[in-house]
């Protein structure tokens, strides 16, 4: 009547995996705002934003590392006592 409800370790492990990878990639792809002079107001202006938005992907990308190992951790957790609920 009762099946059992367990955590697919497989399928949960892969998942967290491949959104650990894309985490890992979040600001690669971002490179440094060239470093030259101008008297240019709107590039200084367009340098600052694009530095603040590098921090804050920056930011946003070392929490989303941290909240995902956590995800993981919770997960080991579930596997575990799925395991030893089942002896």
């Amino acid at each position: 009547m009762f099946g059992t409800i367990q955590i697919d370790e497989v399928m949960f492990l892969a998942a967290v995996s491949g959104m650990q990878t894309s985490a890992s990639e979040l600001v690669s792809g971002i490179e440094t705002f060239p470093d030259y002079q101008s008297d240019s107001q709107t590039i200084t202006q367009y340098k600052e934003q694009y530095d603040t938005l590098k921090k804050a992907l920056t930011n946003y990308q070392n929490l989303l590392v941290r909240d995902l190992a956590m995800i993981r951790q919770a997960g080991e957790a579930l596997v575990e006592t799925d395991n030893q609920l089942l002896k």
